[in-house]
This record gives structure tokens, C-alpha cells and sequence, in this order.
């Protein structure tokens, strides 16, 4: 939304584009920084605002050099005081999730924007790679989940995450997989619900017929994220599931292409 507003430290004349949520929340008030630090000082010197460091101040000012127990009333006092109590908030509505999807999927209709987010999953993809092939970072990340998981409390914790996603299962590309299956009479069966593990990794459909094949499926945005790009997946996930003698069949996209998934399959459904 561009609006033409005046700044309210020099007078002077701008255009700013300036977002609903942005311009609700009062930004775009300074034509540039500079003016922005010199109103925000302006303020602090008449103790209109308080900055965050005051905050920081009071939860120190409160410890006085004491260590409380994990269960200790002030340490919760500590926390809220140094962070904000305003900043905690009651999880998101459904209306707000959606709302919240909505602009994301229409952040990914720029194609700017998603170049820019491809090429920071791919970065990110390689830096974990290149951090998981250091035996010794590799070491300490092992021998320490190991110490996490004899703690009941937190393995219980984790247990009960695990499961919880498990709920959510199958997803709607699962959903219309379980359908094709059915239509076209094909020997596979659904196990993303956690029914069935292959080297601590679960697929999301299995053959019935004693054959060592699996499917897997995903949408594209996801794939990403995780391992860089839709190849770099398939490589590392097939590549698992072959150490343990499995031929699997992937196929990631929005959509299922319902051809060329029985066209893979085409010597199992002779």
C-alpha cells in the first residue's frame, strides 16, 4: 500500500510502501532512520518510552546474585520481567492460522521472493552438511541426545510431541495417495502413521506382497526446507532406505500426477 505521509521529525515529505498489519501497528512515521533515532531519543529523554534494557535491568536487579531452583516463584518473576509480559500470548486461533498460510502462499506467488528462499534453503542445507561431516561435532551431538533421553521428563516430553504429529496423519496428499492405491487396485499399504520403521525412518506406504519397494510423497515447499532442493531429498532418502535393501518410489509435487506415479509402477501393476 503506498501512502504519502509527512515525517514527524523533520516535515518533510515521503512515500513509503507500507504493509495493513504495518501501517495498523503505526510504522512508517520517520522519512529515514536518522530522524527515527532522533524522535525515539527525544521521547526517551522525557520518559514517554522505556526501552527494552529497562527490563534487563529490573530481572538482574532481581536475581542479586542468586541462583533459584527450576520451580522457584521468582525465577517465573526474573523471566517475565527481562522478556516482557506482553510478549507471551495464548496460541493462535484457526482463523489466524489460516490467515497466517494465506499470506505466506502469497508471498511465494513473487518469484523474486521465492528464488531468495530457494537459495537460502540450499545454503543452509550445505552448512548442515558440512557440520554433520565433522565426526567430532557429529560425536557431541550423539553422546549429548543420549544424555537427553535417560531424563524421563524430556524423553517424555518428546514421546508425547512425536505421537501428537502422528494424529495429524495421513495429510491430504496422503489422503488422495490412499485413494489412487484403492482405484487402481495397486499392493501397497499406508504406514506415514508411524506403523512401520526402516533404519529409524518411516515411509509412508509399503508393498503387501513381501517385495522390499516403498512410495513416498511431499509437497515441494517442504522438501526444501529440509534438505535444500527436491533432489538433494530423494538422493539422501532413497539412499537410506537402499542400505537396508528397499527400492523406493518417490514423488514430490503439490498435486499427486496420478500417470506418472502408475507409469513408475507399471511392473507392479501387471
Amino acid at each position: 500500500m503506498i501512502i504519502k505521509r509527512k515525517c514527524l521529525t523533520c516535515n518533510k515529505d515521503f512515500i513509503r510502501n507500507l504493509s495493513p498489519g504495518n501501517l495498523k501497528r503505526g510504522k512508517g512515521k520517520y522519512c529515514s532512520r536518522v530522524c527515527g533515532n532522533i524522535d525515539w531519543k527525544k521521547q526517551y529523554q522525557e520518559g514517554k518510552i522505556k526501552p527494552f534494557w529497562d527490563g534487563l535491568k529490573k530481572g538482574w536487579g532481581l536475581m542479586k546474585g542468586k541462583h533459584y531452583s527450576k520451580n522457584h516463584p521468582i525465577r517465573e518473576k526474573i523471566r517475565l520481567s527481562m522478556i516482557g509480559a506482553s510478549r507471551h500470548h495464548s496460541p493462535h486461533s484457526e482463523a489466524t492460522k489460516s490467515k497466517l498460510s494465506e499470506i505466506g502462499k502469497k508471498k511465494f506467488l513473487d518469484p523474486n521472493y521465492k528464488k531468495r528462499m530457494e537459495k537460502m534453503w540450499q545454503e543452509n542445507s550445505e552448512k548442515t552438511r558440512l557440520r554433520w561431516a565433522d565426526a567430532e561435532y557429529k560425536n557431541r551431538v550423539k553422546n549429548s541426545f543420549k544424555k537427553k533421553w535417560k531424563d524421563k521428563e524430556w524423553k517424555e516430553k518428546q514421546l508425547e510431541k512425536m505421537f501428537k504429529g502422528m494424529e495429524n496423519r495421513p495429510t491430504s496428499l496422503e489422503k488422495e495417495m490412499i485413494d489412487l492405491i484403492k482405484r487402481n487396485n495397486l499392493p501397497y499399504k499406508y504406514t506415514g502413521d508411524g506403523d512401520f520403521w526402516i533404519g529409524k525412518k518411516n515411509p509412508d506406504f509399503v508393498n503387501i506382497n513381501g517385495e522390499k519397494k516403498l512410495i513416498e510423497i511431499g509437497c515441494k515447499y517442504y522438501k526444501k526446507r529440509s534438505d535444500g532442493s527436491v533432489e538433494s531429498y530423494i538422493k539422501n532418502r532413497s539412499g537410506h532406505f537402499a542400505k537396508y535393501g528397499w527400492k523406493s518410489y518417490i514423488f514430490i509435487g503439490d498435486i499427486l500426477d496420478e500417470k506418472k506415479i502408475l507409469n513408475s509402477l507399471y511392473e507392479q501393476i501387471l
